[in-house]
C-alpha cells in the first residue's frame, strides 16, 4: 500500500478500485476495514463516513508531501 501511495498514478488507482470494484459491492452492513488508506482518499473514492474504518492517523501520501514543498516554496 505504502508503494501505492507514493506516487500519482497508485493514488489514482486506490481510488478507481474502490469506486468501480468495492463501492458496488459494498452492502449497507459492510465496511472497509483496511485503515492503511487515507481518509481523504476514502472520501474523494466516494465512500461515505460509516462506510470505512477509522484510517491510521500517521499515513502520509505523496499529494500531501507535493502540497506541502508548495506551501514551503512560497513561504507558508
Amino acid at each position: 500500500m505504502e508503494k501505492f501511495l507514493n506516487n500519482i498514478k497508485g493514488i489514482e488507482h486506490i481510488k478507481n478500485l474502490i469506486r468501480d470494484k468495492i463501492i458496488p459491492k459494498l452492502g449497507s452492513d459492510k465496511i472497509i476495514l483496511n485503515t492503511n488508506i487515507p481518509e481523504k482518499l476514502l472520501l474523494e473514492s466516494g465512500l461515505k463516513k460509516g462506510q470505512y474504518a477509522q484510517p491510521k492517523n500517521n499515513i502520509v501520501t505523496q499529494a500531501n508531501l507535493d502540497l506541502q514543498n508548495e506551501e514551503i516554496k512560497r513561504g507558508r
